[in-house]
């Protein structure tokens, strides 16, 4: 599979420096990974264009990433940050979550507060799901209409956006003052190992610095930010944000010289790994095949008789 790919600045800052980091990808694309030397984000560049970011999004996606709606600790998930974010979802407020996948998040708060809970959502598929759930989930992209939302949740959707300050912005956008951000994304500096996190859905990838810095950059206030190091939620980043007139940005300072050391230590057995990345998304994808093809035998049948 080739991509059409373009150079470009820094999502954060604009700043056109850059360490290359890596030259390959989970799925050996060849796409470069880079380390921005003023913010310390790091990068696709080049990377593809946004025609080919909606060519992969428009059904590739799943190819590439056959457990993407598999996701047994999805509830697990659900549960934890109910507990890390509930001081924050009084009775009566509207929260909007933008990205929520299956709806595990949304169908706790529905079950569990009293919070008018809803969702936006592009993939067809995760919608028709969210809605099975009785959840209240439409199809799109998020736009800053006239409804404002006392609070707004992203978890791992940030790393996804080709222009993360424009995201962050129309998050600000959408919220009431005083309203809250809560927002979760891989943490490049974390304890990852291998080729996961590195591939063409994560066109960036934040450091809690880089995430402080975006947030701050968009407008936000940041009231706190952390490293997340614990069952399912390894190499992540967790952040609570508010949408302030006069928002008290904090300084961020990136680990300029630790980022390249952790990619050559992390990424050391890379081929090895990338064949077993390989090797897997093979299994995931002929197993569904076959899951495919006696459920089509059942039909047949059971039409039959």
């Amino acid at each position: 599979m080739r991509w059409e790919t373009e150079p470009v600045s820094c999502p954060v800052c604009s700043a056109g420096a850059f360490i290359p980091l890596f030259h390959n990808d989970a799925h050996g694309f060849g796409l470069r990974t880079v380390f921005c030397t003023d913010c310390g984000l790091v990068y696709l560049n080049p990377r593809p264009t946004a025609a080919e970011y909606e060519r992969l999004y428009s059904g590739i996606y799943e190819n590439l990433f056959p457990t993407a709606w598999e996701l047994p600790l999805a509830e697990l998930k659900a549960n934890r940050r109910l507990e890390w974010y509930k001081k924050y979802l009084s009775p009566g407020i509207n929260l909007l979550e933008v990205g929520p996948g299956d709806g595990a998040f949304l169908k706790l708060l529905k079950e569990q507060t009293e919070v008018s809970a809803f969702g936006i959502e592009p993939s067809p598929k995760a919608v028709e799901v969210c809605r099975r759930r009785g959840l209240d989930v439409q199809q799109g992209y998020l736009s800053c209409g006239d409804k404002r939302f006392n609070a707004l949740a992203a978890f791992h959707v940030l790393e996804h956006s080709l222009d993360p300050i424009a995201m962050l912005r129309q998050f600000w956008q959408s919220l009431e003052f005083g309203g809250i951000l809560l927002i979760e994304v891989p943490n490049i500096t974390g304890s990852w190992h291998g080729l996961g996190m590195i591939h063409i859905a994560h066109p960036q990838q934040f450091c809690p610095a880089t995430l402080g810095i975006a947030l701050n950059k968009a407008g936000f206030e940041v009231m706190s930010l952390d490293a997340i190091e614990e069952p399912v939620f390894e190499s992540s980043i967790r952040a609570i944000a508010r949408k302030a007139q006069h928002p008290q940005n904090k300084i961020f300072r990136p680990p300029v010289s630790t980022i390249p050391l952790i990619f050559q230590e992390r990424l050391a057995n890379w081929k090895f790994d990338l064949l077993k990345y390989r090797l897997k998304r093979l299994v995931f994808r002929y197993s569904g095949i076959a899951a495919l093809k006696k459920a089509s035998a059942l039909r047949k049948l059971s039409t039959a008789t």
